[in-house]
């Protein structure tokens, strides 16, 4: 999707003051990963490091998994169009709604592809497909989905791959349930992470998966060479020494997030799904998402996402990722005096 995304401010003139478009933790500790960068500038001067071997040491350290299980890419995106180049020309199942570049990647490479909304994961049949996409938890609306039903339904079904992004799994306040144990995963599970929500780093493109020494070797062999550049491996290596310290404050991230679905829904006109993210959806029941954006950024330079193109939302919904507790007041004002000119 290279249009109608969040953080899209050129779209709109680049006039956007308050951002709640983006699920990019609002409390971030980007700035020290920045300076980090500009102390190392010099690093553009080389080719990067093809195999990762330092980050992948300390990712391996981090998950307590074997670096055979590891493999760094160019954020979560290339993660996903190496794993469905690799399993081209099959039946897929994708949880939806959910983030458009897994049906985007998968139909490229000839999959037929099937959905099922991402409640039904549990109790879906799955022994059709080759493959099984989910997001955990998932965009746009922040559901969870326990780490034993997901590990039940790959031991199930151990013909069907299960492919599963965790690039927010750092941003609920549950996220005990969605904790597996990395290094004795089964084999048909994987696992995708990405750094540029939590961390803050979107333009640097980092993630990494996470999965069997087969997939793995497999994968390596189709993925171009020196993907992930020298500045993105050093940001993961400074990210991983000082891990912890580097994240949001995720209580306060989903305090404010609770308070801003808490006064939202007050307001008739509005339907809240609740979520234990720092991110949510909202329906208007009135209106549309679209007419709703252009006012937010013509009157106040606010931006929210307009999310009637995820699949499977129609063109009431949008989504809100929480900011500073002042930012989310001046959204639900503005928000609630668009609405009361229906």
């Amino acid at each position: 999707m290279l249009t109608g995304h969040g953080n899209n401010h050129s779209e709109f003139g680049n006039t956007i003051r308050l951002d709640f478009s983006s699920n990019i933790a609002y409390n971030k500790n980007s700035a020290e990963i920045f300076e980090r960068l500009k102390a190392c500038v010099e690093l553009i001067g080389n080719y990067p490091d093809p195999l990762s071997v330092i980050l992948s040491c300390k990712i391996s350290s981090f998950h307590s998994v074997r670096e055979g299980k590891i493999l760094v890419t160019n954020g979560s995106v290339e993660a996903f169009y190496l794993i469905a180049f690799l399993l081209r020309n099959t039946r897929t199942c994708i949880c939806v709604p959910s983030f458009s570049e897994y049906e985007d990647a998968c139909t490229i490479n000839g999959n037929i592809c099937d959905f099922v909304t991402v409640g039904r994961f549990s109790d879906t049949d799955f022994s059709q497909y080759q493959n099984v996409w989910l997001a955990n938890p998932n965009n746009p609306d922040g559901r969870i989905t326990f780490a034993g039903d997901i590990l039940r339904q790959a031991r199930k079904n151990p013909h069907v791959l299960f492919i599963v992004d965790l690039a927010y799994c750092e941003l609920t306040s549950r996220k005990e349930e969605i904790a597996m144990n990395f290094d004795s995963l089964p084999a048909n599970l994987i696992t995708v992470f990405s750094l540029t929500k939590s961390f803050a780093i979107p333009g640097i493109r980092l993630g990494y998966i996470i999965a069997s020494d087969e997939i793995i070797s497999a994968i390596k062999k189709i993925r171009p060479p020196w993907s992930v550049n020298s500045l993105a491996l050093e940001a993961g290596s400074f990210i991983f020494d000082n891990y912890h310290r580097l994240l949001p404050d995720v209580k306060e991230l989903f305090n404010e997030s609770a308070l801003l679905q808490k006064q939202l829904a007050e307001n008739a006109r509005l339907e809240i799904v609740p979520s234990s993210c720092s991110f949510f959806l909202s329906r208007l029941r009135t209106s549309t998402a679209r007419y709703l954006q252009s006012k937010l950024v013509l009157k106040e330079g606010i931006l929210i996402r307009n999310a009637s193109n995820f699949r499977g939302l129609d063109e009431g919904y949008f989504r809100l990722s929480a900011q500073s507790h002042s930012a989310n007041m001046q959204l639900i004002e503005s928000i609630y005096a668009i609405l009361n000119e229906f």
